[in-house]
């Protein structure tokens, strides 16, 4: 506790101002702050185990739950629109065009969805070298980054639909 305390008197936003304005720059930077506001919540009141949620650009958001075999898709106010049955997903991503990549446990594979739920395409990670898929993130390159928990890696893939 004493340490939190330490680091939040070295990181306040008054040591940090006048630290600057004694090296005479005028430029902004983060401040620690007690103050989180949410943005918004999402209204599911019987989430198992979330493991992983993708924002998209509008504000909307999917939302992996392994426990319940589902992916929530909400809207912009945190809505949850529709769902996703039979994966069992533990991470999800957006991709470039809107497409959603899960990383599906039970079957290992990676699941690409439209921005409905729709089936857009699968395939099987264990002909690729890969495990259990722990987490998967889309680059802007057109390449999807995933994390192998069981064999321990983490590789970059290109994937064309």
């Amino acid at each position: 506790m004493a340490t939190l305390q330490a680091a939040r008197a070295k990181y306040s936003s008054t040591d940090v101002q006048r630290s600057l304005a004694s090296e005479g720059t005028t430029r902004t930077v983060p401040v620690y702050s007690d103050n989180i506001t949410p943005c918004w919540r999402i209204h599911r009141d019987d989430f198992a185990v979330p493991t992983s949620v993708a924002i998209a650009s509008d504000g909307s958001a999917i939302i992996a739950d392994i426990a319940n075999c589902l992916l929530d898709f909400t809207d912009a106010d945190g809505n949850i629109v529709h769902s996703v049955t039979g994966t069992k997903p533990f991470s999800v991503a957006l991709g470039c065009g809107g497409n959603v990549y899960v990383g599906d446990r039970r079957s290992r594979t990676v699941r690409v969805f439209d921005a409905y739920g729709s089936d857009v395409a699968q395939w099987d990670t264990e002909s690729a070298g890969f495990g259990w898929i722990a987490g998967i993130a889309a680059l802007r390159n057109g390449q999807l980054a995933i994390v192998d928990r069981e064999r321990c890696k983490v590789r970059l893939c290109s994937y064309v639909l």
